[in-house]
């Protein structure tokens, strides 16, 4: 019964956090003149900071907790394993490429923008896009591993997980 809770919890999460990423691409792509593009960055910047660093961090740790409770299904195991690589890769952009650019951004005057705005807001989009490939790739995994038969799944011993039938009942053994 607890599987059940984590394996919703964690798609919820991956859900809410690939989701959320997923409109912060759209956003970033609209196209907006030097002025509006500093205001929403430095709007959006501590806020999304303060709600998704918190939302990724826990989301991967379900996710880890709930690839060590699956272990004994291989084929799940390896989906939820994946799924959390793809996360953790995007923790990783997000601390190496996009907290520095989010510094420099932060310090930018509208009145006065920096010359070369456009190149920083070409490489944050960049690696913004390939988070987002990551982030919706881990949430597909982490869906699919959901949605395997749970129930009926047994290792065959050679580190697969093969589906099985329910045994029969002597009942139906006489139809």
């Amino acid at each position: 019964m607890y599987i059940i809770g984590l394996r919703f919890l964690s798609l919820l999460l991956s859900g809410l956090l690939v989701g959320a990423v997923s409109v912060d691409w759209v956003l970033n792509t609209t196209p907006l003149d030097v002025a509006a593009y500093i205001a929403y960055k430095q709007w959006e910047i501590p806020l999304l900071t303060a709600t998704l660093v918190p939302l990724g961090g826990a989301t991967t740790a379900l996710v880890l907790l709930r690839a060590y409770l699956e272990r004994r299904q291989r084929v799940t195991l390896w989906l939820i394993l994946a799924g959390a690589m793809g996360l953790i890769a995007m923790g990783l952009l997000t601390r190496l490429v996009h907290f520095p650019l989010n510094e420099r951004i932060l310090s930018w005057s509208v009145q006065a923008p920096p010359a070369d705005w456009q190149a920083v807001r070409e490489q944050w989009n960049m690696a913004h896009s390939l988070r987002t490939l990551f982030g919706l790739a881990s949430f597909a995994l982490l869906l699919l591993a959901a949605l395997l038969p749970h129930a009926q799944r047994a290792d065959d011993g050679a580190g697969f997980s093969v589906i099985v039938s329910p045994p029969r009942s002597s009942e139906d053994a006489n139809t």
